[in-house]
């Protein structure tokens, strides 16, 4: 198996080697397979880790509908279906919050009775299992200024490595 040092995926995903390691360490723990390695005084990374973070990261930008669709396509009606579905909401053509719910009119009314303005809304229907995944993506790739929970780089690596297939070689 090829192994890389640690510190090139933590200085590509903009970690610290201690965050990077972490996360790294928590996944092998997950998945019960070894993916790091010490040699001397670095530590090495199994080079698949790379491999499946870099085709994951592709793969959910590919799955992901275009900020510029989102933002062409907002409009002032809220579905009333009770599925899962991710919410942008504009005002003044301004991104200003990302949510989810499945129940969406009572999401919105809260957002309503809270303050929040908004004079337009794109919604996207999700998988209710990929609801929290996908809604975490499109905040840590959109930030609008009203999400304070924004995915920091440590917790968006955790959550690539939740759902990539790290392939091994033989």
């Amino acid at each position: 198996m090829e192994y890389i040092p640690l510190n090139k995926i933590a200085i590509e995903y903009s970690l610290t080697i201690d965050e990077c390691y972490k996360a790294i360490l928590n996944h092998s723990n997950n998945i019960g397979i070894k993916l790091l390695s010490k040699v001397g005084a670095e530590t090495m990374c199994y080079m698949g880790v790379l491999n499946a973070i870099q085709n994951t990261i592709q793969e959910l930008n590919n799955s992901l509908t275009s900020y510029e669709y989102i933002s062409q396509n907002a409009a002032k009606h809220i579905p009333l279906e009770r599925d899962g579905h991710i919410y942008y909401l504009f005002n003044n053509k301004q991104l200003i919050y990302i949510g989810q719910s499945i129940i969406l009119p009572a999401r919105i009314g809260t957002h309503m009775s809270n303050g929040i303005e908004f004079d337009s809304m794109y919604c996207e229907k999700v998988d209710r299992d990929f609801l929290l995944t996908k809604e975490r993506l499109y905040i840590h790739r959109d930030m609008p200024f009203l999400n304070v929970a924004v995915l920091d780089n440590y917790e968006y690596i955790c959550t690539i490595l939740s759902i990539s297939d790290i392939i091994f070689d033989q």
